[in-house]
């Protein structure tokens, strides 16, 4: 497919990122209009809204889907598409659309795994340019109120004390801007304050119960803007790279914040990376998920599965695939 004479949709998140894309918008129009890119824009207007769009776009026919936004826009595009391409009776296959991204989120984690380029203008000119490759996806199944629910995911997703950090971030993000740094505060705050959780993991024909402070479910490799608890993590590669963090005394949480902000967090004597292609989460008490940053109120048992190869995406000619290690 020629990237530079599709025909491309945009998805806007007005007021994702450090800077409001909405304040950005004729800048945008016209860098579209001057690089001659045929594309309609859509907006979202409210939190779940870029699901019900892309849902719309999937089912009139469009299948070259760009967002101008970050890693949460992202997640809802993505979910949209897999409710129409996942019906039993649908003729569309997820790997017929191809996704570009124009980072302006606060956090960019997703632009950051690919080497994406943040100017806004660069990255249009990598969604004409690029390449388009096969990206695996997650699919998150839980319990919710009694029922069923999933979710996909395209980076990460997590238990524990991911979802508390979360917690306290997210109300944050649009009056401060600048996810990163209230992110690593709120880190700070709630390693003292978060307590482990009795879990049972099943994966890989294996199956330990412990308390679990936290666990990181990593397609990709960051999260929190930067911070890479799934170091090993790609999203070519067919699994899932899973960070799985014991209880920790006073003394490790010290040591693990050191590790974490340093980026060798798997040197962490509490830690132990996994890699398979699902994993099973039990747990007695009321427990939340988040995926791609994206707090979901959910109870056990949680699922989390890899799809390989299930969109393609855009990507710079110049990143290889992130290689396991």
């Amino acid at each position: 497919m020629n990237l530079q004479t599709a025909k491309w949709v945009v998805i806007i998140n007005p007021y994702s990122g450090k800077v409001a894309a909405q304040s950005e918008w004729f800048h945008i129009q016209n860098l579209f209009k001057e690089l001659g890119v045929s594309a309609v824009f859509r907006f979202t207007e409210h939190e779940g809204h870029g699901i019900a769009i892309a849902r719309e776009l999937v089912s009139d026919g469009y299948r070259n889907i760009a967002v101008i936004g970050g890693d949460g826009t992202i997640n809802e595009v993505v979910n949209g598409i897999l409710q129409v391409t996942e019906q039993e009776d649908s003729t569309i296959q997820s790997s017929d659309i191809t996704m570009a991204l124009i980072p302006n989120g606060t956090g960019n984690d997703w632009a950051r795994e690919w080497k994406i380029p943040f100017k806004i203008e660069n990255a249009i000119r990598l969604m004409l340019n690029g390449k388009s490759v096969p990206v695996d996806l997650g699919r998150c199944t839980y319990m919710v109120g009694g029922r069923p629910g999933e979710r996909y995911f395209i980076n990460t997703a997590g238990m524990g004390f991911e979802v508390r950090v979360l917690q306290y971030t997210n109300p944050f993000k649009r009056i401060l801007r600048g996810r990163s740094k209230i992110y690593a505060a709120s880190v700070l705050w709630n390693a003292l304050f978060t307590r482990a959780h009795s879990m049972t993991l099943a994966f890989n024909e294996t199956t330990f119960s412990k308390e679990i402070f936290s666990f990181s479910v990593g397609n990709g490799r960051f999260s929190g803007g930067g911070f890479s608890q799934t170091p090993l993590a790609s999203p070519t590669d067919g699994s899932f790279d899973v960070m799985i963090m014991s209880r920790l005394t006073f003394k490790t949480i010290l040591l693990g914040l050191k590790y974490l902000f340093n980026g060798k967090l798997l040197k962490h004597p509490a830690v132990r990376n996994v890699r398979t292609k699902r994993l099973v989460v039990s747990a007695a008490e009321k427990s939340y998920v988040e995926v791609d940053g994206v707090v979901i109120p959910s109870s056990c048992p949680v699922t989390f599965t890899c799809i390989p190869s299930k969109i393609h995406f855009v990507v710079p000619n110049y990143s290889d695939k992130p290689k396991a290690q």
